[in-house]
């Protein structure tokens, strides 16, 4: 587990935190440890299939929402 951790952080970290359901499941998460992550916390639910990996600062949030508007929409329609 330690592995898929690092790969999903690593993947994310590249995109300003934001992952899709599809690359989470390509990285070795299952669909049921992703919802784990939305429900505890530790990942942000920004539209259907696209997360915000970690914690954040509100301001980050919204800067990332700021830098990824086009893509997390493109990605939203193609899920």
């Amino acid at each position: 587990m330690m592995l898929v951790s690092v790969v999903i952080e690593e993947l994310s970290d590249s995109r300003d935190g934001v992952l899709t359901l599809d690359e989470a499941v390509r990285g070795g998460l299952t669909l049921r440890q992703v919802r784990h992550r939305v429900r505890t916390g530790q990942w942000t639910k920004l539209h259907p299939g696209v997360y915000l990996v970690g914690r954040r600062e509100p301001d980050q949030r919204a800067s990332t929402r700021q830098r990824w508007p086009g893509q997390v929409r493109e990605l939203w329609r193609a899920g």
